[in-house]
C-alpha cells in the first residue's frame, strides 16, 4: 500500500505477495536421468494441485518445499542458489539404482528413494555447491556429504511428517 507522506491519502495498492518458491517435477519413466520429459514436459509445476496421486512425486515435491523454507527462513536464501533457482526434481530414474543425486542442475531419484530426508540431502548438495563450492573429493567431499546428511535429517526431524522412525527427540538429561 502506498500512502502520500504529506497528505496521508491512499495512492496505490499492489495486491499479492511474490513467492520465490519454484519447483518442477519430472518422471524419467525408468530411463537414465533426466529422462524423456526434461525440461519441456514436467509431470508437475508450481501451482499445480497436490497431492499428485503419485507418492514418489509427492514426497520430493513436499520435501523440496520444506528444504526451500529452511534455507529461506534460516538464511534468507531464495532457493539453493540464493537467486530463485528452479528446484527441478526427477523421480523414477532407471540408472545407478538404488540411489539419488544432485548433478549441478537437478536432483534425481531411483524408485523408492524420494523420502524427505533423501530429498533434503540432495538439495543440501546444491546449497553447498552455491555456498562453499567444495570439490567432491577427499576431505572436502566428506564434508559435502556430512553437510547434506545434516540437512536431510534436519528436514526429517522438523517437518512432522514422520516418514521414518529415527527415534524420539533427546531429553535434557539423556
Amino acid at each position: 500500500v502506498y500512502i502520500d507522506a504529506h497528505t496521508g491519502k491512499f495512492v496505490d495498492q499492489i495486491t499479492g505477495i511474490h513467492d520465490g518458491l519454484n519447483r518442477r517435477a519430472y518422471n524419467a519413466q525408468g530411463a537414465t536421468a533426466p529422462g524423456p520429459n526434461y525440461p519441456n514436459s514436467p509431470f508437475w509445476v508450481e501451482g499445480d494441485p497436490l497431492p499428485t496421486g503419485t507418492v514418489e512425486a509427492d514426497n520430493m515435491i513436499y520435501a523440496s518445499k520444506e528444504t526451500y523454507d529452511v534455507f529461506n527462513n534460516a538464511f534468507g536464501r531464495d532457493s539453493f542458489d540464493a537467486a530463485g533457482g528452479i528446484m527441478d526434481s526427477i523421480f523414477n530414474r532407471g540408472n545407478g539404482c538404488p540411489n539419488a543425486s544432485w548433478n549441478g542442475t537437478f536432483i534425481s531419484f531411483c524408485p523408492g528413494t524420494t523420502t524427505d530426508d533423501i530429498t533434503a540431502h540432495e538439495w543440501g548438495h546444491a546449497y553447498t555447491q552455491y555456498t562453499h563450492n567444495l570439490i567432491y573429493q577427499w576431505q572436502p567431499g566428506a564434508l559435502n556429504e556430512s553437510y547434506s546428511d545434516i540437512w536431510g535429517e534436519t528436514i526429517d526431524r522438523i517437518n512432522g511428517r514422520g516418514l521414518d522412525a529415527p527415534g524420539s527427540a533427546r531429553t535434557t538429561n539423556s
